[in-house]
């Protein structure tokens, strides 16, 4: 009965740190603008629209939630962005973010440079502002299609949308921001490579009217995540061998439990 408890503590530990390195594997590349890594995250900085763009694939077929906290002071726009193409961000894009120079937060859509919708501008109380932080929260569910994006637990959006794909991304228009606590929960997390040359970026972007119209600076060298379908197979292949490894060992302590009594 020892060797079994022991057995099972064992497992537990070990497949605890393996859920740990899974959750800590998202990685961060910059597309455009100026991104420093802090102790707790990121500050990002720039004209126009900047972009650090993870190696988390949003394919549309499995539900995710993505979550983090940021704050910028004075600032025309920060938040996040989905997009299919990571060196041309704003041909098609998905953004959410809040307005603390404009006191507001919304949720929209862009494709091939015409707004396909946006949320209802939401006006951002001074308790909001007073707090120097907020929590955003976007949840997909894959078996519906819909799309709900949280601010403060606040819901800006819930929208059902179809071709819903891209990386995610953490951005900033014309403002210093700062970026921290990231926590992903979903299974499209995957492994970036160097690509060919980019893609040039469409010009005049429009965006919402209560947004500032956006310019998108060139798009510089960085390195793109890997192919779509690749997984983060490592991980879960330890894991799965470890948890055959101990099945099998308690089985056999098991067996011989019953042989003695």
């Amino acid at each position: 009965m020892k060797k079994l408890t022991v057995l099972i503590m064992c497992f537990v530990i070990v497949f605890g740190l393996l859920s740990i390195r899974a959750e800590s594997q998202i990685e961060w590349f910059p597309a455009n603008g100026t991104w420093e890594e802090t102790d707790g995250g990121y500050t990002g900085s720039g004209g126009g629209n900047g972009f650090l763009v993870s190696n988390i694939y949003i394919t549309g077929k499995k539900d995710f939630t993505f979550e983090f906290d940021a704050f910028g002071e004075d600032a025309f726009g920060f938040g996040m962005a989905v997009f299919p193409d990571e060196y041309a961000p704003e041909s098609i894009w998905y953004c959410f973010q809040a307005d603390t120079k404009n006191n507001s937060a919304i949720a929209f859509h862009i494709k091939d440079s015409q707004m396909q919708w946006q949320s209802e501008g939401y006006t951002l109380t001074e308790d909001d502002l007073k707090a120097k932080q907020f929590h955003f929260n976007v949840t997909y569910t894959a078996n519906n299609t819909t799309i709900v994006f949280k601010l403060d637990d606040i819901t800006i959006l819930e929208k059902q949308v179809t071709g819903f794909e891209g990386w995610i991304a953490l951005k900033t228009y014309e403002c210093t921001a700062e970026f921290k606590n990231f926590k992903y929960t979903g299974e499209e997390l995957q492994t970036p490579a160097p690509t060919a040359e980019p893609t040039q970026t469409p010009e005049n972007t429009p965006v919402p009217t209560d947004v500032p119209k956006t310019q998108t600076p060139a798009p510089t060298a960085a390195e793109k995540p890997a192919d779509k379908n690749e997984v983060n197979g490592p991980v879960i292949l330890i894991a799965s061998i470890f948890i055959v490894v101990a099945a099998a060992a308690i089985t056999v302590v098991i067996i011989k439990s019953k042989k003695k009594a």
